[in-house]
């Protein structure tokens, strides 16, 4: 008699091969995901791993049940599931496996990300799981940048979950923030010239510099920031378009991070003084005409125009070097006489930004005729 694991397993073939059976087999699984014994068979899958295609489906499936099945799993299981989701990963999360293990190890740090989140009795965890990462036989560096990555991202995103829980993990991920970026350091050293694995340690510091609770300080003073930058001063194909992107939105994160300037000054400063210094490749860029990495930049300049609108309007100094000096203003007028609008449109939205802020600030509202005449925000749109 065929065992649960091995029919559906073949269930799995079926709807993923293509042939008559397909709709039979969709029906056939969608009722087993629906159904509390696919708890146990989902893990049975992942840990016989006889299947590449069925164990990337059942961590799949376990995720997904975590976040919208939760209730059916008691509450005595949850410390025994965390543990098994362990295991998974630890076989399937060596980089020397293939691709379709690569997606798996990526579901199962989702479903462990998942997991914990939901489970507000667990805390203090993350730092130590993060080390037993590093104590694993293998290649980690994926697997770890993945859970860096999804944790920032899933407390963000998951539904059910009330914000006092969210606040603790927030708090919880930002006292990680040294071992990280020493982690990330650590990573660009020996990957430097893996653009896949750059792209990735990218990713994974956006989504960290969008949880509130972050402090910036090891951040400012190390060497990733100069990294970014570097990266964002080639224009040539030397530097993946993809990675010069990644490598702004890495970036602009980080400007609205130091929007609040008191509590991050030291990040405040490096930024201000890097993005001063994409002076020479917006021009570059310019003269090459590649558009992408122009857009790019172009949204960097205005990026860190609002986040320091207040020191700009307030204070504009004259050192280059002082945030908020009159050097943003000429950023602004660089985005602003270029002839692509796509470049140029950001340039609207801090000129209406500014009139509205000076209308709300000034005792006698601004009228039409103390306003840019609309034909000329026109030429500037054309």
């Amino acid at each position: 008699m065929e065992s649960p694991v091995d029919t559906v397993c073949r269930a799995i073939d079926a709807f993923y091969g293509g042939g008559a059976d397909v709709q039979l087999a969709q029906k056939f699984l969608q009722d087993f995901q629906e159904s509390t014994e696919s708890w146990t068979i989902c893990d049975q899958i992942i840990g016989i791993h006889s299947n590449s295609l069925a164990c990337y489906f059942a961590s799949q499936t376990l995720r997904t049940k975590i976040l919208k099945k939760f209730s059916q799993l008691p509450a005595d299981h949850y410390e025994a599931l965390r543990q098994s989701l362990l295991q998974h990963l630890n076989r399937h999360g060596a980089s020397a496996h293939d691709a379709q293990s690569e997606a798996t190890a990526t579901q199962l740090c989702l479903a462990i990300a998942d997991l914990y989140i939901q489970v507000p009795t667990w805390n203090n965890w993350i730092f130590e799981l993060l080390n037993q990462c590093q104590t694993l036989e293998g290649d980690r560096t994926i697997m770890t940048l993945t859970l860096l990555q999804v944790f920032p991202e899933e407390v963000e995103q998951i539904r059910g979950v009330g914000e006092n829980r969210r606040e603790v993990i927030r708090r919880e991920l930002a006292d990680c923030e040294q071992p990280m970026i020493s982690f990330l350091s650590h990573v660009l050293q020996k990957f430097h010239n893996n653009a896949e694995i750059v792209k990735k340690l990218l990713k994974c510091l956006e989504s960290n510099l969008q949880n509130h609770q972050m402090r910036t300080d090891c951040l400012s003073t190390s060497p990733l920031i100069s990294s970014i930058f570097h990266i964002l001063s080639v224009i040539d194909d030397s530097i993946p378009s993809s990675l010069h992107e990644m490598a702004t939105n890495v970036v602009v994160a980080a400007l609205f991070r130091v929007e609040d300037v008191d509590e991050h000054r030291k990040l405040a400063e490096v930024l201000h003084r890097g993005v001063i210094s994409l002076v020479a490749a917006f021009r570059k860029a310019q003269e090459v005409e590649d558009l992408d990495r122009l857009q790019n930049i172009a949204r960097i300049f205005v990026e860190m125009v609002e986040s320091f609108y207040v020191q700009i309007v307030n204070e504009a100094k004259a050192d280059p070097n002082a945030i908020g000096s009159l050097a943003c203003f000429e950023l602004l007028l660089l985005v602003a006489g270029h002839h692509d609008w796509s470049a140029r449109k950001g340039f609207n939205k801090i000129y209406i930004f500014y009139v509205e802020d000076v209308d709300d600030d000034d005792d006698e509202p601004l009228t039409s005729d103390s306003a840019l005449p609309s034909s000329e925000i026109d030429d500037v749109d054309a």
